[in-house]
C-alpha cells in the first residue's frame, strides 16, 4: 500500500538538469512554494529550485541529476541527496499547446528499500510537485531480522538514496560488530562497500563500525592490513593507521621480522621517521649494537656506517657513545686500530686521548714508527712531539744512537737545530753519550762533530 511520507513533513527540492526551462533560470533560479500533504492531513510548505547547464535544450541528458532536499515541519534542513536522471523510469511530459502553462510531469524511481512516484507541473519558469514513497515490505522485514529493529520511514528513504541492498547488509553484518540500521547508514554514507568491510574482517577480524570508518577514511586497504598480519604482526587498526601515516609498508616491517627484529608499531615508526632502512638496522644488530632501537637511530643519525663499526670493533669493545664520538671527530677506524696496536688503550676512558691524538694531527705512521723504534709515548708526549715538528725518523735516530733522552730533551735538541747526522757523528765508541744539554750547547757554539770526537779521544 502506498504511503505518503509520514512522521515528518517534508519539502521536496527536485533539480533536473537539462529539462526545458527559461535560460534566465541558470543565473536566477526560480523558487516555488509547494504544499505536501501527509496521511494525517497536516501540511508543510517547502521549496525547490531548478538549475541547468543547458537551459535552452528541452531534453533529458544522461548526466542530468534530480536533487531532493528534505526538511522537517519547521523548515529545518535535514539532508540533500538525489538520483541520476538516467535512473528514472517512465518519465513523461504531457504538454498542452505551445505557450500554455502547466505541462504535467511524472516519473518513477525504484530502489530496493522502496519506490518513489514523482509528480509535478512544468511551465516556462520551471517545475514543482511532490512524491509518494512506498516502502518495500520484504526489504523492511529482512532488514528488521538482521538489524534487530524495523527501519523508520526516514531511514528507508536514506537507504533508498544509498541504493542499499539486503545482500550488502548480510555482508556488513558478518564483518562488523553490533550492526544496526544507523550503523548501516553510516557505513554507506562513508562510501564503505560491503566488500571492503568483509575484506577488512579477513585481515583484522571483526571490527566495530567506528574502526571500519576510521580505516577507510585513513586509506587503510585490506591488502595493507593483511600485509602485516600475513607475516605475524598483530597490530590493531589505530596502529595500522599510524604506520600508514608514517609511510611504513608491510615490506618494511616484514624484512625486519625475517631478520629477527620483531618490533612494535612505535619502534617501526621511530626507525622510519629517522630514515633507517631495514638493511642498516639488521646489520647494526648483527654487529652487536641493535638491542635498543634508540641506539640504532643514534648511530644512523650520526652518520656511522656499518663498515666503520665493523672495523672499529676489531680494536676491542666500544660503546655506542664511543663509536659516535669517534665518528663525529672524524677518527677513521684504521687510525683507532693503529693507535691500539701501538699500545694505547681504546677503552672508554681513553677514547678522548685517541680523539686528541687525531685532532692534533698525529699521523698513524708517526705512532707506528715511534712504537717500532721502542718508544711508548703518552698522548701528551705524542702531541708535543708533533707540535714541535719532531719526526719519527728523528726519534729513531736518537734511539739507534744509544741516547736515552726524555721527550722534552728530544724536543729541546730539535728546537736547537741539532740534526740527526750531528747526533750520530758525535757518538764516540767507548765513551758514554753526551747529555742533551751538552750537545745543544756545543752545537749552539758551532763545535763540529769531528772536533768533539777529537777532544774526547785525547
Amino acid at each position: 500500500m502506498k504511503s505518503r511520507v509520514s512522521l515528518f513533513l517534508f519539502c521536496l527540492c527536485i533539480s533536473i538538469l537539462g529539462v526545458g526551462c527559461d535560460y534566465r533560470s541558470t543565473s536566477h533560479p526560480s523558487t516555488f512554494r509547494i504544499t505536501l500533504t501527509s496521511q494525517n492531513g497536516s501540511t508543510a510548505i517547502g521549496d525547490w529550485t531548478w538549475k541547468s547547464d543547458y537551459p535552452w535544450e528541452r531534453q533529458i541528458r544522461y548526466h542530468d541529476y534530480v536533487q531532493v532536499q528534505i526538511r522537517d515541519k519547521n523548515g529545518t534542513f535535514y539532508y540533500t541527496n538525489g538520483f541520476a536522471a538516467h535512473e528514472l523510469e517512465r518519465f513523461s511530459r504531457n504538454r498542452n499547446r505551445p505557450g500554455k502553462p502547466d505541462a504535467v510531469i511524472n516519473f518513477t524511481l525504484n530502489r530496493p528499500s522502496g519506490k518513489w512516484d514523482f509528480r509535478g507541473t512544468e511551465d516556462s519558469w520551471g517545475m514543482a510537485g511532490d512524491f509518494v514513497f512506498t516502502p518495500n515490505d520484504k526489504f523492511v522485514a529482512d532488514a528488521e531480522s538482521i538489524c534487530g529493529a524495523k527501519p523508520t520511514l526516514d531511514e528507508l528513504i536514506r537507504l533508498g538514496f544509498a541504493n542499499a541492498t539486503i545482500e550488502g547488509l548480510w555482508k556488513y553484518e558478518s564483518a562488523v560488530h553490533s550492526l544496526d540500521v544507523d550503523s548501516w547508514l553510516r557505513l554507506l554514507n562513508s562510501g564503505i562497500s560491503s566488500d571492503y568491510a568483509s575484506d577488512m574482517k579477513w585481515a583484522l577480524g571483526r571490527l566495530d563500525v567506528d574502526a571500519v570508518i576510521e580505516c577507510r577514511n585513513s586509506g587503510i586497504t585490506p591488502d595493507f592490513a593483511s600485509g602485516f598480519t600475513g607475516v605475524g604482526y598483530a597490530f590493531n587498526h589505530r596502529e595500522l593507521i599510524r604506520l600508514r601515516n608514517s609511510g611504513i609498508t608491510p615490506e618494511f616491517a616484514s624484512k625486519l621480522k625475517r631478520g629477527g627484529m620483531i618490533l612494535d608499531a612505535d619502534s617501526l615508526i621511530a626507525l622510519r621517521n629517522s630514515g633507517v632502512q631495514p638493511d642498516y638496522a639488521l646489520n647494526i644488530r648483527e654487529l652487536g649494537f641493535g638491542e635498543r632501537i634508540e641506539d640504532i637511530i643514534k648511530l644512523h643519525n650520526s652518520g656511522v656506517s656499518t663498515d666503520f663499526i665493523a672495523e672499529a670493533k676489531k680494536s676491542g669493545h666500544l660503546s655506542v657513545e664511543d663509536i659516535i664520538r669517534l665518528r663525529i671527530s672524524g677518527v677513521p677506524a684504521s687510525y683507532l686500530r693503529t693507535v691500539k696496536e701501538s699500545g694505547y688503550s681504546s677503552d672508554e676512558e681513553h677514547i678522548e686521548d685517541i680523539i686528541k691524538l687525531h685532532n692534533s694531527g698525529v699521523q698513524q705512521n708517526f705512532i707506528t714508527e715511534a712504537r717500532d723504534s721502542g718508544y711508548r709515548l703518552s698522548t701528551e708526549d705524542a702531541i708535543k712531539l708533533r707540535n714541535s715538528g719532531v719526526s719519527a725518523s728523528y726519534l729513531r735516530t736518537v734511539k739507534q744512537a744509544g741516547y736515552a733522552f726524555t721527550v722534552d730533551e728530544i724536543i729541546m735538541l730539535h728546537n736547537h737545530g741539532v740534526s740527526e747526522h750531528y747526533l750520530t757523528e758525535i757518538i764516540q765508541p767507548g765513551h758514554r753519550p753526551l747529555s742533551a744539554e751538552k750537545i745543544a750547547d756545543l752545537y749552539s757554539h758551532g763545535v763540529s762533530a769531528e772536533t768533539i770526537r777529537d777532544i774526547r779521544d785525547e
